[in-house]
């Protein structure tokens, strides 16, 4: 109880002593100076603020220009309980430099000086007539401007302005540029510069935004002189630096430094620091010309250089960079007030640094220390005061002022002497809480003079009485009376008290430290290396002090800075992970998982590289350009996190499309320049593009500059020269291939044609130019029909002709006309005909020129199916090969021999249609020109073998069975007898080959059976005539696994008395499970034990039961059965036999009378037609035919000699003029034979469409052949 009571006594004890604030006195302090400079405008009232504390409060009084302001409170007022003077309305004569004064009993304080300055902004000086420049295209050219007076300083720029419209500002480029004085330069002129409307000029504009006004100076109009051509290359120069080669900047200010350079094609600029590397934080600006260098400190001293370059050469500036600074505190500390008692000391230091180094005055209550007495009690030092034994008469305000040439600081620090006992102003908190290993502060402040010694008690948590004195190199008392604990321990915890003691008494306050268990993360993440566009996720646990668990929370950060989880990425509230979808390379870097509870946290820092595609190289420019080769350099972009292998160099020229580049071979990473060939008179842009294992960066910006190469002669001259054969008779086109516009070279291309008569010794050469470039042709007319000309082109410019050693000479040829001449005795020999395949014959025609008209090459044979006169085929038998543009030296032609024994020319071909009724006919040909067709001739070709069967399948496949399917040939070429199927196991197995073959050539399916369950097996298939197998095509397919057949589905139908037909489908499954391969029936009438069964059927899926019984009910089932001896029976159906004249549940249509009565109307109409037919052709009708027949030249008013296979006439007409049928010269089928002058020919002979593509049957009724005639392979003959 004793304890408790002692404890309540002390706390009352400790409260009742708390003395209340007193007001103490104290000399002036400034709270609020007035700004460096204050601008004003004329009339305007104006603020120069003024603000300070003190005990008593301080009067105010002003200094204008170091002289006492009189504040009349007229023009000049003060406000109350301020410093803070109001000028009504300022004049010219109120400007100059104004300082307040805070006064009180104890002191004078000082505000920092202001300057006070009227804003002003003089219009440009009046000008007449606007300045005319008229410069090159290429050169350079600087508009100058001289600003008006203006303050604050005028903002400057330069605009397009015409009559009416507002004013343009213009935009500044790498070529047109705007320096720090106004003048706006141009590193060459370009045509546009000249503005379009000449009522337009350029204005320099001066701006002054504080005034909210602006001035124009006089109009400047561009009119560009254009040279012939591209403009001449010029070297860059420097137009304008900014700065000095020696030049002082100011520590902590911005630094800007630009060089401008002139130049044709337009220089890019770059900076580099000569002594060391370019410092990170300086900005690139003004399209390279300008650097700025922000937060200007010492290690930026140092020798910076401006480079101008274009493909002609370069230049550059060297600036010697010294920096200095105005004065600045040391440590940031100014002079500190003073409170102390009397017979103490008290030191104020006056620390200042800068370049040049500051000098120190002293001024006590605002009077120089200088123009003071000598007091025996102040010491002053260097950057120092000291007072000793001061008494309350010395209380007063110190001002410390450091200045150099770059400005001054100025501070107040006063001395104030009191005699006060320890008075706490800042008390320990009551709990305060702390982790392990943390460092804790606890509060004690307090105010006392002299100053009071303050030490620290602590006592455990059972007994307030039990102290011990806080030491030991982990507990620090710092000078402001707080404790400062290092790394805090568990036996930290306790009551702390702070206690102040000074010679007129003594306080003390305490608080309460609790230590709780540290917070540590136990599953920490791991660091990542991942490409672009991936999921990434973080994972993180922690732990922490138990009564603290509540609290603790996880957040992750980026680089030091809090995830906002909506935008950079997502946390799973359920583990604290951290998932990043899709991240980028932007993503890349730092993550930080952090534990905390508010008390203590832990964190762990791991790093996340995600890798993409280079960033585009940039600064792309020529460092070198000559006439025939550059070399182009560049900077790398960055590789994101994974390293660039190599670099693609595009071009671009002035001939390409837009959009359309070239390229070099790959320059590897560790070079960043590379040389390229060129071509003359050509402007050469480029771009770099780079490439490391994910990809190839997108391009980089075109270089800033062109390499322009100067104009030289054309390399050389056109190619294929020569004249064209098909050209008119009277004219003569001489022909080239055109160079390629980069193949021009220079101003003024033409092509020089020359030509003349090469059999005409006296002939004069004539020439002719041809100014357009992509022209090929040059047409001459009037000329003789086939006559021989050398001829020549060559290919000039400007600078002169192509070299003469790569001009060739030819002979070339005037057009060439149609042969007179057409070939006689056209027929075919026998002996060699086949299918495809026959040899022609004829008589060699008159080759003089007269006849053929111009250069004699051969024949050209013509041959079609009868009565496809439209799709001709063609085979050229060349006799002298046609060399048209031969040089002088070589030779015309070459000649090839085609001529029999007999002196007869022969062709052949073997593209020939088997079993077809042929046409042909033969032509002369000229090196141009065609001749007129020679009589034709008609012969029949024999059966071949048939092309390939078409569209071969599997359409359904078992366990041991396939069914195949196909279409018929395209092209049969004769009847086909049937269909050879072979089939064997698929490699890699050995396996014999099965033959089938199926008879019916209009069957296209057919079922395999008995083949392995499970085995992949070939199946070939060929299509067979008389003359033998055709192309082979196949299938490959594998059989089912061996199961139970899949059930079948019936369909019954009625189809006659006591017949029904059962039908089904063998698997309904989509796709097919596994259909039985046989089929059998079982039936039996309705209410019977006893099935009945039929023979399997294994290729159709019906059977026709007969024999049933009339007006019985019967029950089918069908029965699907494998090769392996598994059955499926189906679901059975029900049918009842109807009994006769009762209606049929599903009747047959051909017994239905309504069917019966079409197909003899059906009939009698194409007994009609028939008669007409026979009528129509015996009265000689012509066919349709005719018209085509004739365009093919096939002329029906010749003599039948001579007509060959004409157009179909009369019969008697015929039988007049046809030889006897025995004749050896006749062809063995006409084509006026009739299907009427055979017997009962075999249906089976017609295909689908109804045509005879077999051989003709029956006796013939009339001039019966020899027996021999029809053996012989002429005697097939095809009606199409």
């Amino acid at each position: 109880m004793a304890l408790w009571f002692h404890v309540i006594i002390s706390f009352l004890m400790i409260a009742v002593c708390r003395l209340e604030k007193k007001h103490l006195h104290s000399p002036p302090t400034i709270t609020l100076h007035p700004g460096a400079e204050i601008t004003f405008k004329a009339g305007e009232p104006v603020q120069i603020p003024c603000k300070a504390t003190g005990e008593p409060p301080p009067s105010y009084t002003w200094l204008k220009n170091n002289q006492p302001l009189a504040i009349s409170n007229i023009d000049i007022k003060q406000l109350q309980s301020v410093g803070t003077i109001v000028i009504n309305e300022p004049v010219g004569s109120s400007e100059g430099v104004y300082q307040c004064n805070a006064t009180n009993n104890f002191g004078t304080a000082m505000s920092l000086k202001a300057v006070l300055k009227k804003a002003v902004q003089e219009p440009f000086p009046s000008v007449k007539d606007p300045k005319i420049h008229r410069p090159l295209v290429g050169s350079p050219l600087t508009l100058h401007c001289q600003p008006p007076l203006s303050y604050p300083k005028g903002l400057v720029y330069w605009g397009e302005i015409q009559e009416g419209a507002r004013l343009k500002s213009i935009e500044n480029s790498a070529r047109i540029s705007l320096d720090y004085e106004g003048n706006l330069h141009f590193a060459n002129i370009e045509v546009d510069d000249g503005l379009s409307d000449r009522r337009s000029y350029y204005v320099c504009v001066s701006q002054n935004v504080f005034l909210r006004s602006l001035h124009q100076g006089e109009d400047q109009r561009i009119i560009p002189k254009q040279q012939q051509g591209t403009p001449r290359p010029e070297a860059p120069r420097l137009m304008w630096p900014s700065a000095n080669t020696n030049e002082v900047a100011l520590k902590g200010q911005t630094m800007r430094i630009k060089c401008i350079f002139s130049g044709y094609p337009t220089p890019s600029v770059r900076w580099i620091r000569e002594d060391a590397l370019m410092p990170s934080k300086v900005v690139n600006d003004s399209f390279g010309q300008e650097i700025r260098i922000p937060d200007v400190d010492y290690p930026d001293t140092g020798t910076y250089k401006c480079i101008g370059r274009n493909s002609v050469s370069e230049a550059s500036r060297t600036v010697t960079l010294r920096v200095e600074s105005p004065p600045f505190w040391k440590n940031d500390k100014q002079p500190e007030d003073v409170n102390t008692s009397e017979e103490e000391s008290a030191r104020f230091d006056c620390q200042a640094m800068g370049q040049p180094k500051p000098d120190i005055t002293w001024y006590i209550n605002g009077i120089p220390l200088k123009d003071m007495l000598p007091e025996p009690r102040r010491t002053q030092g260097k950057d120092y005061l000291i007072y000793s034994k001061v008494t309350k008469s010395d209380a007063q305000v110190i001002q410390c002022n450091a200045s150099n040439n770059h400005g001054y600081i100025f501070a107040n620090a006063f001395l104030n002497v009191l005699a006060e006992p320890p008075t706490f102003t800042d008390t320990p908190q009551a709990v305060v809480k702390v982790a392990q290993g943390q460092n804790v502060t606890l509060t004690c402040r307090v105010f006392g003079a002299p100053k009071p010694v303050i030490t620290w008690e602590k006592s455990s948590t059972r007994s307030l009485l039990e102290r011990t004195i806080v030491s030991g190199d982990r507990f620090i008392v710092e000078s402001t009376g707080n404790l400062r604990i290092l790394n805090v321990a568990n036996e930290d915890q306790g009551t702390y008290h702070c206690m102040a003691v000074n010679k007129f008494g003594d306080d003390e306050a305490n608080g309460e430290l609790l230590v709780r268990n540290r917070t540590f993360i136990a599953k920490a993440p791991e660091s990542q290396s991942v490409n672009a566009s991936s999921d990434v996720v973080f994972r993180c646990g922690a732990t922490t002090d138990s009564e603290e668990r509540m609290k603790l929370k996880i957040d992750w950060l980026k680089n030091g800075q809090k995830i906002d989880y909506e935008h950079d990425g997502s946390k799973n509230v359920g583990d604290n992970s951290l998932r990043l979808n899709q991240v980028q390379v932007s993503d890349s870097g730092s993550y930080t998982c952090n534990a905390s509870n508010g008390l203590d946290f832990d964190s762990v820092t791991v790093k996340l590289t995600v890798k993409d595609r280079p960033d585009p190289p940039h600064s792309v420019e020529f460092k070198s350009c000559t006439s025939n080769h550059a070399t182009i350099q560049w900077s790398s972009g960055k590789d994101n996190n994974d390293p660039i292998t190599q670099y693609t160099v595009y071009y671009n020229t002035s001939y390409d499309e837009a959009g359309k580049f070239q390229s070099t071979s790959p320059v590897p990473a560790s070079r960043l320049t590379t040389t390229i060939q060129l071509l003359p008179w050509t402007n050469y842009t480029v771009h770099v593009r780079a490439r490391n294992a994910l990809g190839m960066s997108e391009r980089s910006g075109f270089s800033v500059s062109q390499c322009a190469t100067a104009a030289t002669r054309p390399y050389r001259n056109p190619d294929d020269v020569c004249t064209r054969s098909e050209a008119p008779p009277d004219q003569l086109v001489i022909t080239w291939t055109p160079l390629s516009r980069s193949e021009l070279n220079g101003e003024d291309f033409h092509y020089i044609v020359s030509y003349k008569s090469h059999s005409d010794p006296s002939a004069v050469e004539q020439k002719r130019n041809i100014s357009d470039w992509q022209q090929s042709e040059l047409i001459i007319n009037d000329q003789e029909t086939f006559k021989e000309y050398e001829i020549y082109v060559q290919a000039a410019n400007k600078e002169g002709i192509a070299p003469l050693n790569h001009l060739v000479k030819k002979i070339g040829y005037s057009g060439q006309d149609t042969p007179l001449v057409r070939p006689q005795n056209f027929h075919i020999n026998t002996s060699t005909l086949n299918g495809t395949y026959v040899e022609f014959l004829w008589e060699p025609v008159d080759r003089s020129p007269e006849k053929i008209r111009g250069f004699f090459k051969g024949y050209e044979i013509h041959f079609w199916r009868s009565n496809e006169p439209d799709n001709p085929r063609i085979e050229v038998v060349i006799v002298n090969t046609w060399i048209p543009c031969h040089n002088l030296s070589n030779q015309r032609f070459r000649r090839h021999t085609s001529e029999t024994s007999e002196n007869l020319v022969k062709g052949h071909t073997n593209l020939l249609w088997p079993h077809s009724h042929i046409t042909a006919a033969v032509l002369v040909l000229n090196a141009g020109k065609k001749g007129q067709m020679s009589d034709t001739i008609t012969f029949t070709t024999p059966e071949s073998v048939p092309s390939v069967v078409q569209n071969f399948r599997v359409v359904e496949r078992g366990s041991h069975h396939v069914k195949l399917a196909w279409n018929k040939p395209a092209e049969p070429n004769g009847r086909i007898l049937r269909y050879e199927i072979e089939y064997r196991k698929a490699p890699p197995a050995i396996d014999q080959i099965t033959v089938l073959k199926v008879t019916n050539p209009d069957q296209i399916h057919k079922k395999i059976h008995s083949l392995q369950n499970e085995t992949n097996y070939i199946f070939y298939i060929y299509a067979v005539t008389s003359v033998g197998r055709g192309p082979v095509n196949y299938c490959e397919e594998s059989t089912l696994p061996s199961s139970a057949p899949s059930q079948p589905v019936v369909e019954l139908e009625v189809i006659g008395e006591n017949s029904i037909n059962v039908s089904w489908v063998p698997d309904l499954n989509n796709p097919p499970r596994n259909p039985g391969n046989m089929f059998y029936l079982e039936y039996r009438k309705t209410g019977s034990d006893d099935w009945e069964k039929t023979e399997p059927e294994n290729e159709h899926n019906w059977i026709n039961v007969t024999d049933l019984e009339s007006g019985a009910s019967y029950e089918f089932r069908v029965i699907a059965k494998n090769s392996g001896g598994d059955e499926t029976k189906s679901d059975p159906k029900t049918i009842l036999v109807p009994r006769p004249g009762e209606t049929r549940e599903k009747s047959s249509v051909a017994s239905m009378g309504w069917f019966i009565g079409l197909m003899c109307a059906i009939a009698f109409l194409l007994l009609i037609l028939l008669i007409i037919c026979l009528i129509k052709r015996n009265r000689g009708g012509k066919y349709a035919v005719h018209e085509k027949e004739k365009l093919r030249g096939h002329d029906s008013t010749r003599d039948d000699e001579e007509a060959g296979f004409g157009e179909y006439t009369r019969t008697e007409d015929l039988n007049k003029s046809r030889a006897s049928l025995e004749s050896e010269e006749k062809p063995l089928d006409s084509e006026t034979d009739s299907l009427g002058e055979y017997e009962d020919p075999d249906p089976s002979k017609f295909n689908e469409d109804g045509s005879f593509i077999g051989q003709y049957g029956g006796k013939k009724k009339v001039n019966e052949r020899l027996d021999h005639d029809a053996t012989t392979p002429s005697a097939l003959s095809t009606f199409i």
